[in-house]
């Protein structure tokens, strides 16, 4: 009887254990990104989907080029069913889907605003962008808006003529979404975060010294905010430091050293994907430990189930 036992006992740990590194494989293989390479022959992108925990299996995404590829680079939504490319010179904004099919247009870039419809995030489930558009360098106009992938369900969250509204991140469970103003590059920096219930922003302020440059993600619990700065101080000095900060503006953490460096959460938000000088690396969420997984490429974004 005891050997039965301790016979069923070994088993259901077997099991346990069986049921634990197959779960483990099953979130692995959902964790696919997009990063991309220059090819210098054709001077151009070229754009890659991979799984972060088998780099080595590498996919070509064919797509079509953005005008003014070199400023203006497509924006991927989080399931990779769509990418949109930004308004450039006298081209519009065109959101396409997987089979590069147009599903929108929206308007005309000119000349004279060149930044005019600027796609700065997509929502969580894919269904939305925001934007900001520049009507005129005249009239110094400012418009943060909303809209559906196919051009439906347009609105303009905010309007203003003094500074610009930039980087417009979805929070993860698409309630907030984080966006920032300056007066000029580099100078009177502010984060804002945008409550898509009931239409209000507040502001937050992790340190006077700090000078955010770009935001560039929330963490998966929409509690954390990451993002690109420079010291106000010395906003000219080459180099960034990639910070995370709480959404109230406590705890504020270095995650690099000035240099030319790019971060980015997990999906698991247990691990960041860091991008060093054209190598892509796995890292903790505090930017250390770091293991190579790429030697040739920049990350871009992920892709979600």
């Amino acid at each position: 009887m005891r050997l039965v036992l301790q016979f069923n006992l070994k088993k259901i740990i077997l099991l346990i254990l069986f049921s634990i590194t197959l779960t483990s494989c099953v979130e692995k293989q959902t964790q696919y990104f997009i990063f991309t390479t220059h090819d210098s022959q054709s001077d151009s992108w070229k754009y890659y989907e991979t799984d972060l925990y088998n780099p080595s299996s590498i996919e070509e995404i064919k797509i079509i080029p953005c005008a003014g590829e070199r400023l203006a680079l497509p924006v991927w939504s989080p399931n990779g069913k769509y990418y949109g490319c930004s308004a450039f010179a006298d081209q519009p904004l065109v959101i396409y889907d997987s089979q590069n099919r147009i599903t929108v247009e929206l308007g005309q870039g000119n000349l004279d605003a060149p930044l005019q419809w600027t796609i700065l995030g997509w929502s969580p489930d894919s269904q939305y962008v925001s934007m900001l558009n520049e009507d005129s360098k005249e009239k110094s106009n400012y418009e943060f808006s909303i809209m559906k992938y196919d051009g439906t369900g347009f609105l303009q969250l905010n309007e203003q003529s003094n500074g610009t509204l930039n980087h417009g991140e979805w929070s993860p469970n698409g309630k907030f979404i984080a966006h920032q103003t300056y007066s000029s590059i580099w100078v009177a920096s502010q984060l804002y975060i945008w409550d898509m219930e009931n239409g209000k922003s507040s502001e937050v302020i992790p340190d006077k010294s700090v000078c955010i440059t770009r935001i560039i993600d929330w963490s998966p619990n929409a509690e954390r905010i990451l993002f690109e700065a420079v010291t106000c101080k010395h906003p000219y000095e080459y180099g960034y430091v990639y910070y995370s900060v709480n959404i109230d503006g406590t705890d504020l953490k270095a995650l690099t050293e000035q240099g030319y460096e790019s971060v980015y959460w997990t999906p698991d938000g247990r691990s960041t994907i860091i991008t060093s000088y054209g190598n892509i690396y796995l890292a903790d969420v505090d930017g250390k430990n770091r293991k190579l997984i790429l030697d040739d490429g920049y990350f871009v974004s992920w892709i979600t189930p």
